[in-house]
């Protein structure tokens, strides 16, 4: 049964990118982006609902589901103040201090443990864009870095730009550097690269 633009062979239990032109699970036809829900795709079990979304994540660099994917992608109506082909830059909806800013990589990564040291150039850039974003509001830095697991709130990476004046002054704590539960983006990269 062929759904979404998957295959799914009766016979084997095993799957198969469908090669229909109708394919809505990515732009790879210029279609426009849908992220279909898991149920739909008519699959037996869940070891392999996450076959399908690993092969998804794979060929695509995003993932099934992901609010921020789609945020990255750039298909939502939701404001970006900076976007790039590295990483896309928006307000916090839920913003902790004067200026909060999260800044997210364009590629689905979960969180701060699927960072490897060849992704260390794009930390440096998400860093760079959070600082020139900061600056030109003309606030004064709090913290730039990232809640480790499993204090991070979204399942896609995304980096904390904070400036001016926590909202309450308590919220400060969330985002202590070296702390259990929060990383600066400097302190990351040090320990990617071993130091």
């Amino acid at each position: 049964m062929e759904r979404w633009g998957w295959g799914w062979d009766e016979w084997g239990g095993g799957m198969e990118m469908a090669t229909n032109a109708n394919c809505l699970t990515c732009t790879c036809r210029e279609k426009t982006e849908t992220f279909p829900l898991l149920e739909n795709l008519n699959v037996r079990s869940f070891d392999t609902a996450m076959k399908l979304k690993d092969r998804f994540v794979a060929s695509h660099g995003r993932s099934l589901h992901c609010k921020f994917c789609e945020y990255a992608s750039r298909h939502t109506d939701r404001k970006l103040v900076f976007s790039d082909d590295l990483c896309v830059a928006m307000e916090s909806k839920n913003p902790r201090a004067d200026v909060h800013l999260l800044i997210l990589p364009i590629k689905h990564y979960g969180c701060i443990n699927s960072l490897t040291t060849i992704d260390v150039p794009l930390l440096r850039r998400m860093s760079e864009v959070g600082l020139t974003l900061l600056r030109e509001r003309g606030v004064p830095v709090r913290c730039i870095g990232f809640h480790r697991p499993p204090f991070h709130s979204v399942e896609h990476l995304h980096m904390h730009c904070i400036g001016g004046s926590y909202h309450p002054w308590l919220q400060a704590v969330r985002y202590w550097n070296g702390s259990p539960w929060f990383v600066s983006v400097g302190s990351l990269i040090q320990e990617l690269e071993g130091y």
